[in-house]
């Protein structure tokens, strides 16, 4: 069937470091801190199919990223249209790339795709409905939700941070100058961790329903100034220092999560 894409960009300046707000029904979305002080990128690009030519032109004109400015507040809505038409899965697709200065906050929303972030120094307000989440080099507070996907971190989380995934895998790789009181829980799954200075428990739950058990590490990393909080209900979640991660992702140690190894090359 003959493919068509089309590439929108837009370009925004802003006087102080700004909020980008990002609502994406289905797609891959990645938003990097490389940009320059006083200036965010908007990229979408977005591919649809047809049985021919016309009809797979006619479908790109339903696609869409609406972007909208207040101030330092940045709305993008991917796949937005006034006739209520949405992406299918089946003959489209969109990719939404953002660049935006290192000190932004990010409130970002995804219901299927990819969701991959690097390098910031602000806030970082995530949840994936369905699909993998890579981050690395966040420094700010974290509070990432996963319904389901695979979750892979390398960085230092600072702040009051949480992690929380319903379903999936799930590998984090803390930088050496990682300072936290950690909490980490696995509630049906397997909890591994080779960070150093932490106590690991298990609670067995009531037999009587066949409940599973729950694994738990906690403990202090570095000085122990911030505090990150990860909750995974069904999955593996595994905790190393950074210098592992590349191990890791080629399945030489343990088992991995499928962002980490995109993580461990850039």
């Amino acid at each position: 069937m003959p493919t068509v894409s089309r590439v929108d960009w837009v370009e925004l300046a802003v006087e102080t470091a700004p909020t980008i707000v990002v609502r994406c029904d289905w797609g891959d979305v990645v938003v990097s801190g490389d940009g320059p002080a006083g200036v965010v990128k908007v990229g979408a690009t977005f591919f649809t199919n047809g049985w021919s030519q016309k009809l797979a032109q006619e479908g790109l004109k339903h696609l869409g990223c609406e972007v909208r400015q207040k101030g330092a507040i940045i709305y993008v809505d991917v796949n937005a249209d006034p006739t209520g038409f949405h992406l299918t899965h089946k003959h489209e697709d969109a990719h939404l790339e953002i660049v935006v200065p290192g000190a932004s906050d990010l409130d970002l929303d995804v219901n299927e795709g990819s969701l991959s972030i690097y390098r910031i120094t602000g806030s970082l307000r995530a949840r994936m409905g369905v699909g993998n989440v890579a981050i690395q080099d966040v420094t700010g507070p974290l509070n990432l939700h996963v319904v389901s996907g695979a979750v892979g971190y390398l960085g230092t989380p600072q702040g009051q941070s949480v992690a929380s995934i319903k379903d999936g895998q799930v590998v984090m790789a803390l930088c050496p100058d990682t300072s936290l009181h950690l909490d980490a829980e696995v509630h049906d799954g397997i909890l591994r961790s080779t960070l150093p200075g932490l106590e690991s428990g298990s609670d067995e739950k009531d037999g009587l329903f066949n409940n599973p058990v729950k694994h738990q590490v906690t403990g202090i990393v570095g000085e122990g100034e911030h505090e990150l909080q990860v909750h995974v209900f069904k999955g593996d979640l595994v905790l190393v220092p950074r210098r592992d991660a590349e191990t890791i992702a080629q399945g030489q140690a343990l088992e991995v999560a499928a962002p980490l190894a995109e993580l461990a090359m850039r």
